[in-house]
């Protein structure tokens, strides 16, 4: 149940940039990491990219429309985080943000 209850915030971005391809970002909120992955649509399985550690559960997650800056909502610290996302989907962290509660939910307005 574990393992299901950590794939419940799942992303499927396309990036507009580089090489066509689409990947699939995780928050594993129980291991306190984001994975990504890359999806192969041909065979339909995914090949893990990237993973990173981070402070607090990852649990909700949004994209902005470019697709280039990841928010994730951190349970436990009571914070967003933002992360670049590089045409390989490597995730690089860009800051913090205390929100005095955890997120549930999370979503970006369309004017950025």
């Amino acid at each position: 149940m574990n393992f299901i209850t950590s794939l419940l915030t799942i992303l499927l971005i396309t990036p507009s940039f580089g090489k066509p391809s689409q990947f699939v970002i995780l928050s594993l909120g129980k291991d306190h990491e984001i994975a990504t992955y890359q999806l192969d649509p041909e065979k339909g399985s995914l090949l893990q990219q990237h993973r990173l550690a981070v402070i607090g559960k990852p649990s909700a997650m949004s994209v902005n429309k470019e697709q280039t800056r990841l928010y994730v909502a951190m349970k436990g610290t009571n914070s967003l985080a933002a992360f670049t996302i590089s045409d390989d989907a490597k995730l690089t962290p860009l800051g913090e943000s205390m929100i005095g509660a955890d997120a549930s939910f999370l979503s970006i307005h369309p004017s950025g």
